[in-house]
């Protein structure tokens, strides 16, 4: 099986995948600083709680993950430096970028807060039997929507812990029982 692709390249670190792990990996000629001696971070994916980002001066910052990491050792925050302000720039901005599974070729890119109505998304999943995607934010607004590869919506947003309905005519792919009507 090739390797999945990576969730994020920038100019000082790469993000990907791997065995429920999010693995952080700096680019040739880079390296971290802190946590000391650090190759490859790997933090679990299940357990992180939040992310935030700390400026360092102009040219770096840091990424400060928060969670329950003991099943790697890893304590809670962990914080990650130094890395590329302009890598750290990519994170929290409302875009949305689909690439295909080879990691080759870019299917969509959309703005969430312009097109879904979602600020500031920091959650997104894959539907099952669907080629879309549910999307959600819990800070500032709560809110969640579904949007396509391409980026087109398929449910508006709306808030969380309020229906958010599936389209009329049901998802052609999922499983009847879920269907309604």
């Amino acid at each position: 099986m090739p390797p999945s692709p990576p969730l994020f390249v920038g100019s000082s670190l790469s993000v990907f995948e791997l065995d429920g792990l999010i693995g952080v990996r700096p680019k040739p000629g880079h390296a971290f600083t802190s946590p000391v001696g650090t190759r490859v971070l790997y933090l679990p994916f299940a357990t992180m709680v939040s992310l935030d980002l700390h400026p360092i001066d102009a040219a770096t910052s840091a990424l400060e993950f928060h969670g329950d990491f003991r099943s790697v050792g890893a304590f809670n925050p962990t914080r990650l430096e130094p890395i590329a302000a302009a890598d750290g720039a990519s994170y929290g901005t409302d875009e949305m970028v689909t690439i295909s599974r080879d990691g080759l070729q870019e299917v969509g890119r959309v703005n969430v807060l312009d097109t879904a109505g979602i600020d500031g998304f920091d959650g997104i999943a894959l539907i099952a039997g669907s080629e879309n995607f549910l999307i959600m934010s819990t800070a500032p607004t709560t809110r969640a929507a579904i949007v396509n590869p391409a980026g087109g919506v398929v449910v508006a947003s709306s808030d969380l812990g309020q229906a958010l309905h599936a389209p009329e005519d049901g998802d052609k792919n999922a499983c009847a029982c879920l269907i309604p009507g």
